[in-house]
């Protein structure tokens, strides 16, 4: 019965048999083998098929970049200040550089050289290669010695720049090691396969390090090699290598095409009439002397910047984010750019390979973009022969509005030798009241020490800037051997750009600024009158006074025989005038208006591109600041700091009759103008306040007191330029005492010294047409100081054409072929910082 059951089941279903069972599991088991190895085929030929496909194609193709040449930077009449120039660089293979050619070339050596080397074992074969390793080590020092010899370069830097360059190369190998090492952990992550054990990693280091191709190439470790070497390197070893195959006398090395980076107004000579100098600077017979010749190195290096032969990771980002920006896509370092955009921007050819030039200061890094342009690729097809090439886009020239003749010729007043800014003994304010000093009060800057500032020249109209010197100033070459102690030069600062980045208290140069704006902000009248009573709070008579009650124990409503009106008070620099100003305009009027000429972080940013801009300081809540500090920020003291720069685009601001333009040193960047909205009846009072100190006698900037050798005392004109009108301040900035070692027996010391200021606007009858700020830190008093370097600034516009020359005679003269020369300009070398 249950065998007719079991006969009519299996009629009317399948039921499969042991043996049957048997083979359908060991079918299932063949089929689980070879899933794995298919789903991987079918993983690399759909999943990963393009790029294998791309990597396959690539062997086909030989490509070779062709150089692109970055761009050229000009002044406002067309002089070259930057551009790259043909040269030769000489580069090494890296396993030469590393040391291991010699072994590599002994062993090759030993292979061809031993009938039997298959049937030596490793001991054996080592000891052959030894034998020959001698040889090939001693062409390797021969080579480093004749490429010493020949370029004029020490054994000791070229080690330095080996060792280098093999930094450089294991720290890139081991970023990209690691980037790999992480993806593929990433992979494996999403497979959840990601560690053989608790906390330990599936990938290490080692299983994903491969030779990078700058492993397997060579490397520049001479650039800028002169003509002359680099023709008898190139002959040398392509006659060796005509003579049998490699070159044994130089292994490793190539000279290659290059460029250089050159600056060639880097260097100037200026001829200087000293018969214009102050009296005490002239000497006897200036007239008939003749100019001195003054060479200016370092002209414009703060603007300009330099270039480094170095790239590192941050350049590379940098680009990047540049790059993306461009394309509309808005970069954060947190987030990586969406795939399909980087796609569609294809290779950057401009992107940095090893060695090449990066902009590192100034111009050239705030525009290494637009500069830097991208490479050109020829790529050759190795089945087909065909050869496609990609022509490069040079770079971006570039046009300044400064005038690089200007520059150097301003920059020259700065050198010692001139004595104009050298600590002087008139310099000295008069002290009346030395007896009030305490007995350990700070030293005076000694007498002859070289000073240091900054002198920046505006165009009334267009709010361009003509020149921008920061002293001191330095060249590239001289950055490249002495970065460290530069940077530790705490007293002269010479990387820092003054004009824009260095923090100086105004002083008594606001007060026509303040003027204006108490104006504005209807707290004061044209004409109106204040009481110059001495000192601003009637019981406190060695606090806030003028600095006549100071100096003299007066007041200049005494001396004018009246109280002082708004003109009044500016021409002779009337510290109660304007600390009542200050007390009116209150802590919110007093922020408000130096926001509003550009200074404050909260104020526009002038966008120069050039480097650092300091905002300028201010109190961070006018709400908590207190009435005094308003009172002093009246005279430009207190809680307030700018810069040269902010100085000249105020008084520039100023003769605009209150529309300020934002200062540029492009010539392609927009020109940006916002009306403050100042009355034109103070304007003019402020103006002629201004006019009144440099042309009359109760005028701060009006003459200087020169002491004389029988006891004397002889007064000269700040300001003699015939036919030229001047409306200027001087300022006396108070400046805490500093510690600074000027090379006295006694060594370091505390020194006290207020900055120097002197800002004014130049032109021809009543048309004010050029706005200047001089500062001169620590020079003392401003008119005295400063003073004369504004004159020396004002013929300098006449000589470059600025200006008119109306004296009689043509005596202030133009710029002319004999005038000025550009002097042996210092080519930019590699290993600059």
């Amino acid at each position: 019965m249950e065998g007719r059951s079991l006969s009519r089941l299996r009629a009317t279903k399948f039921i499969p048999s042991m043996y049957q069972r048997r083979l359908l599991l060991i079918g299932l088991g063949v089929l689980l083998v070879f899933m794995a190895p298919l789903a991987q085929v079918t993983h690399l030929t759909v999943a990963k098929g393009g790029e294998f496909r791309e990597a396959a194609e690539r062997k086909l193709l030989n490509e070779r970049w062709i150089r692109t040449i970055r761009g050229t930077v000009y002044d406002r009449k067309g002089r070259v200040l930057a551009r790259d120039q043909a040269s030769f660089e000489v580069a090494v293979d890296y396993q030469v550089l590393i040391g291991k050619w010699a072994y590599q070339q002994a062993t090759r050596w030993a292979r061809q050289i031993t009938p039997n080397w298959s049937e030596l074992n490793a001991e054996q074969r080592q000891e052959i290669v030894q034998g020959h390793l001698q040889d090939f080590e001693s062409r390797v020092e021969m080579m480093w010695d004749t490429l010493g010899a020949m370029a004029g370069v020490s054994r000791s830097e070229i080690e330095q720049r080996r060792e280098a360059i093999i930094d450089q190369v294991r720290f890139l190998n081991a970023s990209v090691t690691e980037a790999q090492r992480r993806a593929l952990e990433r992979e494996l992550a999403r497979g959840e396969v990601l560690s053989e054990g608790e906390g330990e990693p599936v990938v290490r280091t080692a299983d994903v390090r491969r030779p990078i191709r700058e492993e397997r190439t060579h490397h520049v470790i001479l650039r800028d090699v002169p003509d002359s070497v680099g023709f008898k390197l190139r002959q040398l070893i392509e006659r060796t290598e005509a003579e049998g195959g490699e070159s044994t006398v130089l292994p490793g090395l190539h000279v290659l095409d290059s460029v250089r980076r050159e600056f060639p107004m880097e260097t100037v000579d200026v001829a200087f009439d000293l018969s214009h100098l102050p009296g005490p600077l002239r000497g006897p017979g200036a007239d008939q002397i003749g100019p001195r010749i003054v060479r200016v190195q370092g002209v414009g290096t703060h603007v300009l910047g330099w270039m480094r032969g170095r790239v590192y990771r941050e350049d590379s980002q940098r680009r990047e984010a540049e790059r993306l920006r461009r394309a509309g896509y808005a970069h954060r370092e947190s987030e990586e750019a969406p795939a399909e955009l980087a796609r569609s921007l294809g290779p950057d050819r401009g992107r940095y390979l090893p060695n090449d030039l990066v902009g590192a200061a100034g111009l050239e890094y705030a525009l290494e973009f637009d500069l830097r342009g991208s490479r050109g690729v020829r790529v050759r097809h190795l089945d087909t022969g065909e050869v496609e090439t990609t022509e490069p886009i040079d770079g971006q020239d570039v046009i300044l509005t400064l005038d690089a003749a200007l520059q150097a010729r301003l920059q020259a007043l700065f050198d010692p030798d001139l004595g104009l800014a050298v600590a002087q003994p008139w310099h000295r304010p008069a002290r009346p009241d030395e007896n009030e000093e305490p007995p350990s009060k700070p030293l005076d800057i000694p007498l002859g020490t070289p000073l240091n500032g900054s002198i920046v020249v505006l165009d009334v109209r267009t709010g361009q800037i003509l020149s921008l010197v920061s002293a001191p100033t330095f060249t590239r070459d001289r950055l490249a051997t002495s970065y460290g102690a530069m940077l530790e030069d705490r007293y002269g600062k010479p990387l820092t750009n003054r004009a824009i980045a260095e923090a100086y208290a105004p002083g008594s140069i606001v007060k026509p600024l303040i003027l204006a704006g108490a104006n504005a902000a209807g707290r004061v009248s044209p004409g109106e009158r204040i009481d110059c009573v001495g000192h601003f709070f009637p019981d406190k008579p060695l606090l806030y006074r003028c600095w006549i009650y100071k100096q003299f124990n007066s007041t200049h409503t005494a001396k004018l025989g009246h109280e002082p009106n708004c003109v009044e008070a500016l021409a002779c620099s009337c510290n109660i005038y304007f600390f009542e100003l200050g007390r009116r305009l209150g802590q919110r009027g007093v922020y408000d208006l130096y926001t509003r000429l550009g200074v404050g972080p909260s104020a526009d940013r002038w966008g120069l591109g050039i480097g650092l801009e300091y905002s300028g300081a201010l109190p961070r809540d006018p709400a908590r600041s207190t009435l005094d500090e308003a009172i002093l920020m009246g005279i430009g003291q207190g809680p307030i700091a700018w810069t040269p720069l902010h100085a000249a685009d105020a008084y520039a601001t100023l003769a605009r009759g209150g529309v300020r333009i934002t200062p540029r040193i492009r010539m392609d960047a927009p020109a940006e103008r916002k009306d403050l909205g100042w009355s034109p009846v103070i304007v003019r009072e402020a103006l002629e306040g201004l006019k009144a100190s440099a042309s009359t006698a109760i005028g701060t900037t009006y003459t200087i007191p020169f002491p004389m050798p029988d006891g004397s005392v002889r007064r000269e004109r700040i300001f003699d330029v015939p036919g030229i009108t001047v409306w200027a301040k001087s300022g006396t900035a108070d400046v805490a005492p500093f510690r600074a070692d000027f090379g006295l027996s006694g060594g370091p010391a505390v020194y006290d010294g207020d900055h120097a200021w002197c800002v004014l606007l130049a032109g021809v009858a009543d048309v004010t047409e050029y706005a200047i700020a001089v500062v001169v830190d620590h020079g003392g008093s401003g008119g005295r100081c400063a003073g004369p370097i504004a004159n020396q600034v004002v013929r300098a516009l006449v000589r470059e054409g600025y200006l008119p020359d109306l004296s009689p005679s043509g005596e202030v003269g133009t710029s002319g072929a004999g005038d000025m020369r550009v002097g042996t300009q210092t080519r930019a070398r590699a290993d600059q910082r």
